[in-house]
């Protein structure tokens, strides 16, 4: 006996885990995910229909599940590393080694077991992440239920995934059989994750938070999960991109944490980024760290000493793009005023708001203002911005 949580894809049952939650399920959602039922006039989900029948509400009981779009799953994955090549990777080493297990039992199986695994082999033999995926497309279109039987196997890749439990795939990391499921769900399908068994068993509180325990977990054991860092010049960069990221992006903005340069005085500027860059790789922080520059030649210079470190893996150095709309930008300068390609030498956060916030009154575009023009004998042109002109 147990309790269980189960997850579902639309209304697909994918499987279960018994007598906790999944931290890895947990990871693909966030708190506003959650949803609660406590009345049963209230509406519930089909998929719950079952455990809503057998639930007191009058008694206190409340339904309690977590539930996402595959969409914002999918992107969420992909955030974490969860590309759609890396899972169909590890699925099919997952399957290899599987194969190699059942081939090493079958030699010292008795009669009735060698025909057992020889058909456990034939249909592993059959499967990698790509037929997983068909199938799964088959399972879901003509509705077949799992059977969770495995003691008469039939030898294909259909029975087996129904035979078992997650369909199949007995990875240890149950997020690389769900970014494989997507690929095989209909549109505006929605991941559920359901815990309200083992809200009722009390093995975990109706109001605990999943996720927020999620990630803070031990975490080089769950490192995934915890927030990217992204370092900026200052004040401005940090505020632009946030607010982009929630417009944007408002199902990964929680995966990302800014710098507050207010409310901890810190200084700006690209010397500053390079020391807080350091100082974040020698404290060991294992956070993924994205250090963001300027896309000016003080950037150039700073990323340029940071590169000749042996900076850890989890630290990405990054400078704002290139656009094509800088490649002719007016400037004032010490010789007065000149359009020249900004790209690389004078362009920071505010040159990339879009022509609107750039346009003064007069129609024009606002200019960047400029000091210490420097042209070498390579004829490379050094420019430093001092000041962006509003």
């Amino acid at each position: 006996m147990g309790c269980y949580g189960e997850c579902w894809l639309g209304e697909l049952h994918v499987g279960s885990t018994k007598n906790d939650f999944d931290l890895g399920l947990a990871s693909l959602f966030r708190s506003g995910d959650k949803r609660v039922i406590s009345q049963r006039d209230n509406y519930i989900p089909p998929q719950l229909q079952e455990i809503a029948d057998e639930t007191d509400f009058d008694g206190g009981e409340r339904l309690v599940f977590y539930v996402a779009p595959v969409s914002v799953v999918r992107d969420r994955l992909e955030l974490m590393g969860y590309t759609l090549a890396t899972c169909k990777a590890v699925f099919n080493d997952c399957v290899h080694v599987e194969l190699s297990r059942c081939e090493r039992s079958v030699a010292t199986a008795s009669d009735r077991m060698i025909d057992y695994y020889g058909k456990i082999i034939s249909s592993l033999r059959s499967m990698d992440a790509d037929a997983w995926i068909e199938t799964l497309k088959v399972i879901i279109s003509k509705q077949l239920i799992s059977k969770h039987d495995k003691s008469n196997p039939d030898g294909t890749v259909l029975g087996y995934m129904l035979e078992n439990d997650w369909f199949g795939y007995d990875g240890p990391d149950r997020n690389v059989g769900i970014r494989l499921a997507i690929e095989a769900c209909l549109e505006g399908a929605q991941l559920m994750y359901d815990i309200s068994d083992l809200v009722a068993q009390g093995f975990i509180d109706a109001d605990d938070d999943l996720v927020e325990a999620a990630t803070t977990v031990h975490a080089g054991q769950y490192l995934s999960v915890g927030r990217t860092i992204i370092l900026t010049e200052g004040r401005s960069d940090s505020s632009a991109l946030s607010a982009s990221l929630l417009l944007l992006y408002p199902h990964l903005a929680d995966y990302y944490s800014f710098l507050d340069f207010d409310a901890f005085r810190v200084p700006g500027g690209s010397g500053s980024l390079a020391n807080l860059t350091r100082a974040m790789a020698a404290a060991g922080v294992i956070n993924r760290i994205i250090a963001l520059f300027d896309n000016d030649t003080a950037g150039e210079s700073a990323m340029r000493g940071l590169r000749s470190l042996n900076l850890p893996t989890n630290i990405c150095l990054a400078r704002l793009p290139d656009l094509e709309d800088l490649r002719a930008y007016p400037t004032l300068g010490p010789t007065g005023s000149t359009t020249m390609d900004v790209n690389g030498i004078a362009a920071s956060i505010e040159l990339y708001l879009g022509r609107d916030a750039l346009t003064a009154s007069d129609g024009k575009l606002v200019p960047v203002q400029c000091v210490a023009l420097h042209v070498n004998l390579d004829k490379t042109t050094e420019l430093r911005k001092e000041t962006f002109t509003a």
